[in-house]
């Protein structure tokens, strides 16, 4: 759960940093919740991804 919501909220800054890059000044509320949504939805796809490969937790690797 954590990791999701670190991978979103990464996500969401780098979004903003883009679009502060590109030149926007100012968005709505409007953009605001698109980006986090857009954020939201990139953390999910980013997490799958990575909780295949991570141990299960509660359990040490074997070494």
């Amino acid at each position: 759960m954590l990791l999701a919501a670190g991978l979103s909220l990464l996500v969401a800054a780098v979004l903003l940093l883009l679009l502060q890059l590109v030149g926007v000044e100012q968005i709505s509320l409007v953009g605001v919740l698109l980006v986090l949504v857009a954020a939201a939805v990139v953390g999910g796809y980013g997490t799958r991804a990575l909780a295949a490969r991570l141990p299960p937790v509660g359990r040490r690797p074997r070494g």
